[in-house]
């Protein structure tokens, strides 16, 4: 295993909108609401057609723009800036930048927004002190921030096109740096380990509420959380010791669900990533050392729509799994799964497995011509897919129509990257982003971004 993986690197976070939110989707509502199971099966059955719509054809991935700088700062981020779209292609990064003075330095939280076919502007001081932010986005471009803080976990507001708010402080005990998720109507999910896995929900147009226990597991660290546009919410993490994947699944407006084991008690895991459907449905994928010998597995567990956990299955056993596998879903229910490998000989390479949304498992095939590491994953309701990562000195992307085959690799950046690979997003029109650290200046780091403005149509 890498050194990168055990010190628990910050991992995507991936949440595919269910365009059928809107109409009712979702067979877990109707198991909750009294009505009978056959509504459930319309639900999904309506989901399904709803998300064939408009089906989206790839456009030419050649029309990457040249890479923009948001600024010039000192980042100390360990990965890659927070960037997010919303409905309208308005984007919205948020990172920490070091002031030095001799061997200290102080931190400052900073955003930046770049309006739809406009450019970065000025970056703007979001909170005095803090590190590792990030965001979450609704439709209509309202943001969301939480970082971590000396003073305990904090959340700031901002609505599209206007000022951040003043921090609110959710929770000050003992804690580690907070993971969020937000949905297209304005839901919002804030998770954290410290003393336990604990969670503050904001409902769309509503405020958060008190911190709520998932886990009081002492040893619960690095969750993962996602969100569907219903409100329906997944979050996972590691539990030691032992190093076993556990995960809590709730329903929009309900309680946190018991927290169910979804490793091997023999196996040693490591980094869980997360996605949900938007129809009651969702995926955690980790990777797993098994065996006396060492044996390297990625394996995967299912939330069933009618509200049970499937049992784990081994998405692939290989040598040397490099990074944290990653995951997206799309309304069907389809699953992406990507990862990094190294052979024995030779250079990393970047994998991918999918899942049909009838549940069979295609075959594991490496990207042709991808080579490296830290691979970033986003896959949009429809099944659209977007693939980022770091090579020999490169940020490389790759994109996928929901049912097609990966078209060409696409180098978006040459030079020195810092704090591992890139960050990737789709938004509703199937406009694209990409951002990264580009360290080439070793004295002032960048933040890098590159757009596609309808990678997807």
């Amino acid at each position: 295993m890498t050194l990168k993986r055990v010190l628990g690197a910050p991992i995507a976070i991936v949440v595919a909108a269910c365009l059928a939110a809107v109409y009712g989707c979702g067979a877990a509502s109707a198991r909750h609401s009294g009505r009978p199971a056959s509504a459930g099966r319309v639900a999904q059955t309506a989901c399904t057609k709803l998300a064939t719509r408009g089906s989206r054809a790839a456009t030419s991935a050649t029309n990457w723009s040249a890479p923009e700088p948001v600024g010039s700062h000192h980042v100390v981020e360990d990965g890659p800036p927070t960037v997010l779209l919303d409905a309208r292609g308005n984007a919205v990064a948020a990172w920490s930048e070091a002031a030095l003075s001799g061997l200290s330095a102080t931190y400052t939280m900073r955003t930046s927004t770049r309006p739809s076919g406009g450019r970065w502007q000025p970056p703007a001081t979001l909170a005095g002190e803090g590190v590792y932010p990030l965001l979450a986005l609704d439709g209509d471009g309202n943001a969301i921030a939480s970082w971590e803080s000396p003073t305990g976990i904090p959340v700031a507001t901002r609505p599209a096109g206007g000022a951040w708010s003043a921090p609110q402080i959710l929770y000050s005990g003992r804690h580690r740096a907070p993971k969020i998720a937000g949905n297209a109507r304005g839901d919002a999910i804030v998770v954290w380990d410290g003393g336990g896995v604990r969670a503050a929900v904001r409902p769309a147009g509503g405020a958060f509420g008190q911190a709520q226990v998932i886990s009081h597991s002492n040893g619960a660290q690095n969750p993962s959380v996602a969100i569907d546009a219903r409100g329906d919410a997944i979050v996972a993490w590691l539990d030691y010791p032992g190093s076993v994947v556990r995960a809590a699944f709730r329903l929009s407006g309900g309680r946190w669900s018991t927290p169910q084991t979804l490793s091997a008690s023999h196996e040693r895991s490591f980094g869980p990533s997360v996605a949900i459907d938007g129809c009651g449905g969702a995926t955690v994928v980790w990777s797993a050392v098994t065996g006396r010998d060492g044996d390297e597995v990625i394996e995967a567990a299912g939330h069933t729509r009618d509200g049970h956990w499937r049992q784990q299955q081994t998405v692939v056993s290989a040598f040397n799994v490099d990074d944290e596998p990653q995951v997206g879903m799309d309304t069907r229910g389809g699953i992406v799964v990507a990862w990094s490998q190294t052979p024995q000989e030779g250079p990393a390479r970047i994998w991918t497995r999918t899942r049909s949304d009838g549940g069979k498992w295609n075959i594991a095939r490496p990207i042709p011509r991808g080579k490296g590491l830290s691979p970033s994953l986003t896959v949009d309701a429809r099944g659209d897919a977007l693939l980022g990562w770091e090579g020999q000195h490169a940020i490389e992307v790759v994109s996928r129509v929901y049912g097609g085959h990966w078209q060409r690799v696409r180098t978006l950046f040459r030079g020195r990257i810092r704090y591992g690979g890139p960050q990737v997003v789709i938004d509703a029109r199937g406009d694209a982003l990409v951002a990264w650290q580009d360290n080439s200046d070793l004295a002032d780091a960048s933040i890098e971004t590159s757009i596609h403005p309808a990678l997807f149509r």
